[in-house]
């Protein structure tokens, strides 16, 4: 867990650093990245056994929380990724963006689903969060057994329907009436050869 840990912290450092205008260049700034570097140490301790991912955007760090929950029915979770800043201070803000979604991987499932039942980035819009989680979730997805993702598309969105289809026809889904789906991996005809 330890080597994770360091690979993450090494990885935000990289990012950093590579942020040029964003440290060094002055002693406040050279103060604000340390507390930064300590804070997501807070972070990674704090979170322990759960996975969390760093990006940038608009010249601002932020991370992702993973957190999964076993569900009614063997092997199949909830997932909930939210999306925070990643302050100076070492506070737990509210998330500015949310993924909530169940994974059915039960082995008696033919096909293995992944249901996405929300994505909300609250009032952070058209800023890349929701893209941002979304990817996130998908590269989790396709680490586990599942076959398709899908959902239903929310009418009541406050971005508009059309929109949502957008957002997610440019994330890699297809949108077919009020759903999306992405196919992660085909299933394998089970020929049985008696």
């Amino acid at each position: 867990m330890f080597s994770k840990w360091k690979r993450l912290y090494m990885l935000a450092e990289e990012r950093l650093e590579s942020q040029g205008e964003y440290i060094r260049e002055n002693n406040k700034d050279k103060k604000a990245y340390d507390n930064i570097m300590d804070n997501l140490n807070f972070i990674l301790n704090q979170h322990g056994e759960h996975n969390i991912n760093i990006y940038f955007s608009n010249n601002e760090l932020y991370y992702i929380a993973e957190t999964w929950r076993p569900s009614i029915g063997e092997n199949n979770y909830t997932i909930e990724l939210c999306t925070y800043r990643l302050e100076e201070i070492p506070i737990r803000t509210s998330p500015i963006a949310e993924l909530s979604a169940s994974l059915e991987l039960n082995d008696c499932n033919k096909e293995k689903i992944a249901y996405i039942e929300s994505i909300d980035t609250f009032r952070e819009k058209r800023k890349g969060h929701g893209s941002q989680i979304l990817k996130r979730f998908i590269y989790i997805v396709k680490n586990t057994s599942v076959n398709t993702i899908e959902g239903e598309l929310f009418n009541s969105t406050p971005i508009g329907v059309e929109n949502l289809k957008k957002f997610y026809i440019n994330n890699g889904f297809n949108v077919h009436g009020g759903k999306f789906s992405m196919v992660i991996r085909e299933l394998k005809p089970n020929y049985n050869k008696d």
